[in-house]
């Protein structure tokens, strides 16, 4: 749970000219309403993801940009969760997570304020017919509509600075890794 910027980041590194519904459907699985609910989604729920989300993408149609975004959706939170989000609980014990969740806020607002095409990104996916897309294993297209309309507007509201914890030095370079490896993973 890296953060929607983050999410989107990494989804124009894997594919900086894609159709506007593999961004959308990059932050997609996160319209899913309450966390048991986006734990069993994000399969979190499960000892150890790998299996998940190697069978997802044996059933993912690399052709399809809607689940091929959700796919990287979940295995962008995989690495994170199995990283960065495994050493901040390590680190910081049982009162982690508004903490934690303060510190992915700055990110993404931080994102969003200095990245050039995020705010025209954000417009359009909040103008989007989400009809066009696919399904989303646990929400509905409303959710996901309340889901881009609710962040466009605050990440405009909160043009905060940097976290602290998770620098945009640090942001840049697990972005690039992710991408790099999520690339790789679905080459043939």
């Amino acid at each position: 749970m890296p953060g929607l910027m983050v999410h989107l980041i990494t989804a124009k590194k894997v594919r900086p000219d894609a159709h506007l519904d593999f961004y959308i459907a990059s932050i997609a699985p996160d319209a899913v309403q309450g966390w048991h609910k986006k734990d069993k989604t994000h399969y979190r729920d499960l000892p150890d993801r790998t299996e998940a989300i190697m069978k997802l993408a044996k059933n993912t149609d690399k052709s399809n940009s809607f689940e091929e975004g959700m796919l990287l959706h979940l295995f962008l939170d995989w690495k994170w969760d199995i990283s960065v989000r495994d050493e901040y609980i390590k680190n910081t014990g049982g009162d982690w997570y508004l903490t934690y969740r303060d510190e992915i806020r700055r990110v993404s607002a931080n994102l969003y304020h200095n990245t050039p095409w995020a705010h025209e990104l954000w417009k359009l996916m909040d103008e989007y017919d989400l009809t066009k897309c696919g399904n989303i294993p646990g929400a509905t297209t409303q959710e996901l509509k309340e889901l881009i309309s609710e962040n466009r507007v605050w990440h405009d509201e909160n043009n905060v600075g940097p976290s602290l914890l998770y620098p945009p030095e640090f942001i840049e370079e697990f972005t690039d890794r992710v991408a790099r490896e999520f690339i790789s993973f679905r080459s043939p």
